[in-house]
């Protein structure tokens, strides 16, 4: 890739095609992501600049998937870089000209990784908490009692009705919202264990919740097995609650997402710890 990606850099002023120039696009974007993830954040800047070069004056409106591609990879490479000014500027092009709030998702996402990664965890629950409002979810921002137990008992309430079998049997989570919002909470997880502790039962429950719904999913992982440590502990159903943080931790392996198995399997052996084991 990078071998081709540079021939077409070198002949960019060749390019004159629209369609020649979102494919050379592409090529600069695949480089940009192969980078990032060896952690190259300069290099990958520099394809992603080059990518926004073969892109037209119009390109929201013409080439708007490859534009809202390589402007996002954009914001999560200078997240990386910690590179506040960079990751706003692109983060404000993208939210300017986004068709759907889903697409505005991974912006709040690099925005949270970036508060966490300066230690200001209370703007990163805050910016979780916005993002979740734009997607109708309103979880309050200094849950008390009553709030932690309504949001348990609507999660108790559809879970009643599937039972822990048909837990087990969801189909895999389809839905572009509830994925946003699976997304959304395993990303401030950290944070808000840190930094707000009476909002994690709340999140826990509308994981539980969005996952009777709409399906099981990897990053509903952390989620999960925090319901059934809830199960397990205050409700005093420690075989139930086993049973569901035991189920949820398989499943990044089963939707071969590894990056969310480590938080489980660790919930997991808190859990064991208590010594409730069926």
């Amino acid at each position: 890739v990078f071998v081709t990606v540079g021939h077409l850099n070198q002949a960019r002023s060749l390019i004159v095609e629209p369609g020649d120039r979102e494919v050379s696009c592409s090529y600069n974007l695949q480089a940009a992501v192969l980078a990032r993830r060896s952690m190259a954040t300069e290099t990958a800047f520099d394809y992603l600049k080059k990518a926004m070069t073969f892109l037209p004056e119009d390109r929201w409106e013409s080439r708007y998937e490859v534009s809202l591609d390589v402007y996002t990879e954009a914001v999560r490479t200078a997240q990386l870089n910690h590179d506040l000014e960079g990751m706003n500027t692109y983060a404000d092009e993208v939210l300017n000209n986004c068709r759907d709030v889903i697409d505005q998702m991974p912006i709040y996402e690099a925005r949270i990784e970036y508060n966490k990664s300066r230690s200001t965890l209370p703007e990163a629950v805050d910016t979780c908490l916005e993002a979740l409002a734009l997607l109708k979810v309103k979880p309050p921002r200094k849950p008390n009692n009553f709030h932690i137990i309504k949001a348990i008992i609507k999660a108790r309430f559809r879970l009643y009705w599937r039972g822990i079998d048909g837990l087990k049997k969801l189909p895999p989570m389809s839905d572009p919202k509830a994925i946003a919002i699976m997304r959304l909470i395993r990303t401030a997880g950290t944070a808000v264990y840190m930094s707000e502790p009476n909002l994690i039962p709340v999140l826990a429950a509308l994981t539980m919740e969005q996952t009777l719904k709409h399906g099981a999913c990897a990053d509903a992982t952390v989620g999960l097995c925090g319901f059934g440590f809830i199960t397990m502990g205050p409700l005093g159903k420690p075989v139930e609650g086993y049973q569901i943080a035991d189920w949820s931790r398989r499943l990044p392996a089963h939707f071969g997402d590894p990056a969310a198995e480590v938080p489980g399997q660790v919930m997991l052996y808190c859990l064991s710890l208590m010594e409730h084991m069926p």
